[in-house]
Parts: structure tokens; sequence; C-alpha cells
């Protein structure tokens, strides 16, 4: 096991709802991209195996020990190319595609699930249309760093088309981000941030402030 790291921002929260929860996927997150003209799709397959590399959070594991949750970074974990399916043959397409899609998010994807947290996969509905279909359990990703992934994916698949070198990884090792979260907490910066969220609640009108 490499450095065990302490769940931070809002992972805790993400992980005690779970633990609390019974349903199989709350806690996933997933959308898919449509993509429109000529695809080379075992190019874009490739680029997605190397993007989410670069992406360490996603190689992330979790454990439970005397009530304190950690995480780790698995050193040995490899991401294979996404699989590819053809569904133009099929009498709907479109909907075919969303059936593969909620069929997956249907399955049990708690973060003990022992099932892959990070999926993807590309789905051609027309010779010129492509849904990239992507999912993530909570705990690896946010709101920021699942399009940022996307991004990265992209880049490195255009860079490809025209024999340029990969693109070096944008991606701030998640070490770092947890060491940077843990000073702030320990600043005086958090504790005024602290206070003036603190106050703006109370400045809420009645009916808000009970929402809050």
């Amino acid at each position: 096991m490499t450095q065990r790291l302490p769940l931070v921002a809002a992972q805790p929260g993400i992980w005690m709802a779970e633990k609390l929860s019974d349903l199989p996927s709350a806690w996933s997150v997933a959308h898919y991209v449509e993509l429109k003209g000529e695809l080379d799709a075992p190019l874009l397959a490739k680029a997605v195996a190397v993007g989410m590399q670069q992406a360490d959070t996603l190689r992330m594991r979790f454990t439970e020990e005397n009530g304190e949750v950690w995480q780790w970074i698995d050193p040995e974990h490899t991401f294979g190319e996404p699989p590819i399916a053809d569904l133009r043959d099929h009498p709907d397409p479109h909907h075919a595609a969303l059936a593969l899609m909620q069929a997956d998010l249907r399955q049990n994807l708690r973060a003990d699930s022992g099932k892959p947290l990070a999926f993807h996969q590309l789905i051609r509905i027309d010779d010129t249309r492509w849904y990239w279909y992507q999912r993530y359990h909570h705990l690896l990703v946010d709101g920021f760093s699942f399009p940022a992934i996307t991004r990265q994916i992209a880049a490195i698949y255009r860079a490809w088309q025209s024999d340029a070198p990969t693109p070096e990884s944008p991606f701030t090792p998640f070490a770092d981000v947890v060491e940077e979260y843990q000073r702030y907490r320990q600043s005086e910066v958090w504790q005024r941030d602290g206070a003036f969220w603190a106050q703006q609640r109370r400045e809420l009108p009645g009916a808000f402030r009970q929402l809050a």
C-alpha cells in the first residue's frame, strides 16, 4: 500500500451518506458526450486509457480501519481501453444507447462493491454520431475534475491525430491536494472564511435560514 491519505473536503460526507444508504449507485456521477463527425474510435479508446491513467485520483482505493477511513493510490492499477459498442443496426440506437448506460448505473457501484469506480464506453449510433459515456464514483471526482479529465482525454486524442506528442498531465497529484487542504484547515484563512459564512447565514431571512 502506498501513502495513506485521509478523506478531505466533501469526501467524508459522501462516504457516510453511502454507508447510510441502501441504494446501489446513488453516489456515482455519469454523463455522455455526443460526438458528431468522423471519429477514430480505436484512437479515442487509447486516449481514454492514457488520460485516465494520468489522473491518480481515479486509481484511489478506500479502506476503513477501527472506524477511520483512509484512501490510497493503487500504483499497480492500469486502465484498459473502454469497450466500443456499435448500435447502428438497432431499430432505435439512441434509446438502446441510453439503456446501456442505465444498465451500468443499475449495478452495485458502491465504493466497497469491488466494481470499477471509473468506467467509459464509446457507443456508435450512426455513421457520424457517437456517445461517449463516462461514469465515476463521486469519491474520485467532483464537478471540476470530471470535465477536466474529459478535456485532457480530448487533448490527447487531438494531439495523436496530428502525430504530436502526448500532452503532459495537467493534474496535481492528489497527495498534494490533501496537503494543501490540510494546511487550509489549520490556517487563519479557514477561521476567517468560516466566520464570514456563518455571518451570511445569520443574515438570511428566517425561512431560508431554516433551510440552511
